[in-house]
């Protein structure tokens, strides 16, 4: 049961990107594969990317080639990237004043 229901939600997932405006470009997903909390992540993403239908370019690298691409806001063709997966300490984002992922346009975290 559980199996046939995932199955319908990402068929469900799948028509609503597509309806969304997504029109088979590649997704590209940033892989820090030395990073052992990351990575696992990284390839769970993809994979479920996968399965609703995305055409997914999964980039592996080491985390610092990451953090230097994730600078980059080309657009993905040209070298840069639509998403990475990353996480936060409970004290670096506690405070919305402090908080790097909550603030606006150029200052907030990179994406």
């Amino acid at each position: 049961m559980v199996i046939v229901a995932g199955t319908v939600l990402r068929k469900r997932a799948g028509r609503q990107s597509r309806a969304a405006g997504y029109d088979g470009r590649p997704v590209v997903v940033l892989d820090p594969a030395d990073n052992a909390t990351l990575h696992p992540s990284a390839l769970l993403i993809a994979d479920a990317l996968r399965k609703m239908g995305a055409t997914v370019d999964l980039q592996v690298m080491d985390w610092s080639t990451l953090v230097q691409r994730q600078a980059d806001r080309a657009p993905p063709g040209q070298g840069a990237w639509n998403l990475f997966v990353t996480n936060a300490t409970l004290t670096g984002i506690a405070n919305p004043l402090l908080n790097n992922l909550a603030r606006h346009c150029d200052q907030a975290w990179f994406g």
